[in-house]
């Protein structure tokens, strides 16, 4: 399995279910909010908009996903498990 693959799937595998239906399901509703935006509202602001729902996505990422991988990277030093905390870093 290829290193870079595992590094991205860990804050995914590291956090618990219910955060990444809460996750998956906000990022999904934020795209099928940003593709009408996009191509209908063509008005001043469409790309503040659109960078504002984007950037709402990201943030319920960082604040449901990646923290996980943080708390199992210090557990993992914490236990001595050196491959673990390769891994999560």
């Amino acid at each position: 399995m290829n290193t870079i693959s595992r590094i991205l799937r860990l804050p995914w595998a590291a956090s618990s279910g219910a955060s990444r239906w809460i996750a998956a399901v906000a990022v999904l509703l934020v795209l099928a909010l940003v593709v009408p935006a996009a191509k209908w509202y063509r008005g001043p602001g469409w790309v503040t908009v659109c960078a504002a729902l984007c950037l709402f996505a990201i943030g319920v990422l960082w604040l449901l996903v990646i923290p996980n991988a943080l708390w199992l990277a210090r557990d993992a030093r914490n236990l001595r498990l050196p491959a673990v905390a390769r891994l999560a870093n």
